[in-house]
């Protein structure tokens, strides 16, 4: 019978196998390594904002690994709708999800803008007073209210011109700032001037079909704001009246089911009448007439 043996392996050998073992062995656990970071889902952490701007709605906006298609992911975002304008300064968190993986982040959303100002000049009578709110036409901004101050913080009571810089700010801190003439007068009265103002200059509610002739009534004079007066008197009278009798003819035979109250104002905030914007058993929605 023969003998069988095990030829002896040289050091070399032995070392030579080993190593190449050993590469194999490194070679694929980096190519695992690149596979699993290759299919992981990475997304950005944080993303900044300008308040007023739209969410993004692609998935590149979010995700940092490589994309094939934007329907393999599907995003959601805390309180907010993709391709929609943000409005309010905060912090949103949102997800991404795909067939395997979930990953979250947030949406930091920050206000840098100055508020868009426009402002005008102003004559008051000795003694009557005024409140810097009175030089702002209108102040434009995400942040709101508008706080209005001036650079030298001063009273003004005697007859004169003065001239103030206006300091207008949001509640993040952005400011701007605005050169407006106050001119204090003998014998004049700036509350009389803009009761003779009754031109229609906005409604609460704002509707966009409401024009001046769907007024239902307008006042001889416009009636400042916060007084036991005419306005208050006439709209407390008219609602305890029925309304049905206002339905313009047209709309005989009907109904109303639900009646909004709109104010109407002059440029100075003085209120200059009602309308009155009701919807019908019929469907249709009209602006009660004052027969």
């Amino acid at each position: 019978m023969e003998d069988f043996y095990v030829e002896e392996l040289s050091k070399k050998e032995l070392f030579f196998k080993l190593f190449i073992t050993l590469v194999i062995i490194v070679c694929a656990v980096l190519l695992g390594l690149y596979l699993m970071k290759k299919n992981t889902l990475h997304i950005k952490n944080e993303i900044t904002l300008e308040v007023g701007s739209t969410l993004p709605k692609k998935a590149r906006d979010y995700v940092t690994s490589k994309i094939i298609s934007d329907s393999d992911y599907k995003i959601e975002i805390e309180g907010l709708k993709l391709g929609e304008p943000v409005e309010t300064v905060g912090e949103y968190k949102y997800t991404v999800k795909t067939k395997t993986q979930i990953r979250e982040g947030k949406i930091k959303v920050v206000d840098t803008k100055a508020p868009e100002v426009e402002v005008q000049n102003l004559t008051v009578g000795k003694d009557e007073g005024y409140r810097l709110d009175d030089f702002v036409v209108s102040c434009k901004d995400y942040s709101m209210p508008c706080n209005v101050t001036t650079k030298d913080d001063k009273d003004y009571e005697e007859i004169g011109t003065y001239n103030i810089d206006l300091i207008i700010s949001d509640n993040q801190g952005n400011k701007t700032e605005k050169k407006v003439t106050l001119t204090i007068k003998e014998g004049y009265s700036r509350t009389d001037t803009l009761m003779n103002d009754t031109k229609i200059a906005k409604t609460e509610p704002e509707y966009k079909d409401f024009i001046e002739e769907y007024a239902f009534k307008l006042f001889d004079k416009a009636i400042p704001e916060g007084e036991d007066n005419e306005a208050e008197k006439f709209l407390l009278n008219l609602l305890e009246e029925d309304l049905n009798k206002y339905i313009p003819d047209e709309y005989a035979g009907t109904h109303i089911v639900a009646n909004e109250t709109i104010e109407l104002f002059n440029k100075s905030g003085y209120t200059v009448g009602y309308a009155f914007r009701a919807t019908l058993s019929n469907g249709e929605i009209v602006y009660l007439k004052n027969k």
